[in-house]
């Protein structure tokens, strides 16, 4: 058998190219991932489309010798991902990353600016009000690099869905404040920011929930730890993705890179385009820490505070391809805490993804619900809501 000419390769590799490129596209249609879509996120005419490049490519693809077939697999999967990517950007170039400060149509509450007295200084804070407010909230603590408007629009809406308003700022070295991450002082931020909630007119005192993600579960633990029964205590707490310790390495980026593949991280793009995404990550200011961030995590010591809690319902969520804070941290936590507590683990999810998986955001609402008191059909997610907030 003579060796297959160039022309039969390009062929073959064309065809895997456009049959990955159709089983992509049928998946995102039925996913309804909309930024990955190269129909505008509509769903039948997207299955059609990933039906019809699949038949094509299985025409093209399907020949001898399979040595070659075999050798194109991998490199035309990478061209139908990176195909789907530049040209769902494209067709979808106007959907932004949803931001806090501006709730879109599915977004169930309305933004407000708030301001909140931390050490004699005014921090500025985002109030998320639902458009049916049950009087319970929750305090969020964002991770590194992150800051109160940006990555939140999941569980957000799993929350603000349930009646429960969520308070959200930006921790020292991010966002507007203006000064950096340094130990002790932000250890104040969070007592302040509780303080706050607990003291508007709309919220009921004793409902009042925190959720810290990442570097801001280490913190909300040591805050809440050293401020002890007589500082502003919540009524419940959520620790998602916190690791007892940290320190980064090109191993650990290349793990985490790995598992930011997984599924869970699609759902980033029910709301927005690769491109997009990438440009508000460009465009997102750069984390400011008076010291190394490992040596930060070393001061935080979350392992060593979080027996000292006060004694309040405490969940612990963690992704099960998380490098930076693998299971076996949250364990850990989970070991060492007192009073109720609960763990879960999200299959799939990797430490940036775990916020953005849509089990992540079912699991914390109802729990929230839960132990804020809410209704069993608030905790489930069927508290009517609105498209548009009520006049």
């Amino acid at each position: 058998m003579s060796p297959p000419g160039i022309l039969h390769i390009v062929r073959i590799y064309l065809g895997l190219a456009a049959l990955f490129l159709g089983m992509m596209q049928a998946r995102v249609a039925w996913r309804g991932l909309r930024g990955l879509s190269l129909t505008r996120g509509h769903r039948v005419l997207g299955s059609l489309l990933g039906a019809a490049l699949i038949a094509g490519g299985l025409l093209l693809a399907v020949a001898r010798p399979l040595t070659v077939v075999a050798l194109c697999a991998l490199p035309a999967a990478v061209t139908a991902m990176l195909l789907l990517a530049a040209l769902s950007s494209w067709i979808n170039r106007d959907l932004h990353p949803p931001d806090a400060r501006t709730p879109g149509p599915d977004d169930p509450w309305t933004c407000e600016r708030a301001w909140f007295s931390d050490g004699g200084l005014h921090r500025p804070a985002l109030y998320l009000r639902p458009f049916r407010p049950s009087g319970a909230a929750v305090c969020w603590v964002h991770g590194t690099g992150d800051g109160k408007a940006h990555y939140k629009w999941s569980i957000a809406r799993a929350l603000t869905r349930r009646g429960i308003g969520v308070l959200t700022f930006d921790l020292p070295g991010h966002g507007e404040h203006p000064r950096p991450f340094s130990l002790p002082g932000a250890l104040t931020v969070v007592p302040a920011a509780l303080d706050y909630l607990a003291g508007r007119p709309d919220v009921d005192a004793g409902r009042v929930g925190l959720m810290g993600v990442s570097l801001g579960g280490a913190l909300a633990i040591r805050a809440l730890a050293e401020a002890g029964p007589s500082g502003p205590g919540p009524a419940a707490v959520c620790l998602l993705q916190t690791p007892c310790a940290l320190w980064l390495t090109l191993g650990l980026y290349a793990r985490e890179a790995l598992g930011v593949a997984a599924l869970p991280a699609l759902a980033l793009f029910v709301d927005t385009s690769v491109a997009n995404l990438l440009q508000c990550y460009r465009s997102h200011p750069r984390a400011r820490f008076a010291q190394p961030i490992e040596w930060i995590f070393d001061d935080l010591a979350p392992a060593r505070y979080v027996a000292r809690l006060p004694r309040v319902p405490l969940l612990f969520v963690y992704g099960r391809r998380d490098a930076i804070a693998p299971p076996h941290h949250g364990r850990r936590l989970y070991a060492r805490a007192k009073g109720a507590k609960e763990w879960q683990l999200v299959r799939g999810a990797s430490h940036l993804s775990l916020i953005f998986a849509e089990e992540t955001a079912k699991r914390v609402g109802e729990w929230f619900a839960r132990r804020l008191g809410l209704s069993a059909d608030a905790a489930a997610g069927e508290q009517e809501t609105y498209p548009d907030p009520p006049q």
